[in-house]
């Protein structure tokens, strides 16, 4: 069984795709994130999260730079996740993939303002909207350090 796995990482529908490595492509990944996050109930906002929740979130961007699964170059982000769940490989990374997703989404609904709301939107999220809420604290976490 072979799927494809689609994420802000950069990678969108073909007739989406923007050129890899321009600032069209930016716009476009940007554009697919405010999409997927237009209803997303209200979360802390980066600047007031505790040591705690800030600890969490280094934890899992961690986890995600190490797996391969989030950052990289323009050119890899652009290629998404075309996985073969008959190759142990790829059902590996699957695994990886949902583990990630879970803890992104056990964060979010711990710094969520209303958890019952968050819940609620959250249920039938797919592997996209969980990066877009990691890659939407990422930068907002490296704005508020100045790095």
């Amino acid at each position: 069984m072979t799927t494809t796995t689609t994420t802000t990482r950069g990678k969108k529908p073909a007739d989406h795709q923007a050129p890899k490595g321009t600032a069209a492509q930016a716009r476009d990944t940007q554009q697919l994130e405010e999409e997927l996050l237009a209803d997303l109930p209200e979360l802390k906002p980066a600047l007031k999260l505790r040591i705690g929740e800030r600890n969490r979130l280094s934890e899992i961007l961690l986890d995600a730079y190490a797996s391969g699964l989030f950052g990289g170059s323009d050119d890899e982000r652009s290629e998404g996740f075309d996985l073969d769940l008959d190759n142990p490989e790829d059902l590996a990374k699957y695994k990886q993939l949902n583990r990630l997703c879970e803890q992104i989404d056990e964060w979010a609904e711990s710094i969520a303002v209303d958890r019952e709301a968050y819940a609620e939107w959250a249920g039938g999220k797919q592997h996209d909207t969980y990066f877009a809420i990691l890659n939407r604290y990422q930068e907002a976490q490296g704005e508020s350090t100045g790095s």
